[in-house]
């Protein structure tokens, strides 16, 4: 499975919402970017690692370099997939090609405690897929409406009926259809597959 190395570019807050925050990955060669949504607590670690805000007693950072001391652990991230707005990966042992799934922002994380020494890569696919060009010094960016959350969706919906921006309330309608549509169609797949269980 062909995958492209991404790196780490920003992190931002979305506008008015406290909770949610946005990461900015680009491939290697800075052509193509990536927006990936993170919780308010990832948001938090990222900027104030990106800031050098931590202490010498960070215990993240702490581990990190008793792991690296202890072994020659090589570990590396895959983003994989998207699901219901949320890329997922796994955290893989380079050795053995044992993973551990992680959502991408945790993982994206944990890159950046490991000095970058923990690489992330992302499904070619994918990436070619959910990526727009690379834009450094736009003022704003361009978010496929799969990546945001329901709830964020919702807010976003509420917001463009009241502001009469009909045209963008409509696809966020579509998108919130889209995903209840999906949410039926595997709960039943999952029901169909218990009966045939038993």
């Amino acid at each position: 499975m062909a995958s492209i190395q991404l790196k780490f570019q920003a992190a931002a807050e979305v506008n008015g919402k406290e909770q949610d925050g946005l990461l900015l990955l680009s491939d290697q060669e800075q052509q193509r970017q990536l927006v990936i949504t993170c919780s308010r607590k990832i948001l938090k670690e990222i900027t104030e690692r990106k800031s050098n805000d931590i202490n010498n007693d960070d215990i993240a950072k702490i581990l990190w370099e008793m792991i690296h001391w202890q072994t020659s652990l090589e570990l590396s991230v895959r983003i994989n997939t998207l699901e219901d707005g949320i890329y997922k990966a796994l955290l893989i042992n380079e050795e053995n090609q044992f993973s551990l799934p992680i959502n991408a922002d945790t993982a994206i994380l944990l890159s950046i405690v490991s000095h970058n020494e923990i690489p992330i890569f992302m499904d070619a696919a994918l990436f070619r897929r959910q990526s727009s060009v690379y834009q450094p010094n736009a003022k704003g960016l361009q978010l496929p409406l799969n990546i945001l959350s329901e709830p964020m969706l919702h807010n976003l919906l509420d917001n463009a009926v009241k502001t009469e921006h009909y045209e963008i309330a409509s696809e966020l309608r579509d998108e919130l259809k889209k995903r209840e549509e999906e949410d039926k169609k595997r709960s039943q797949e999952d029901k169909d597959q218990a009966e045939n269980v038993q």
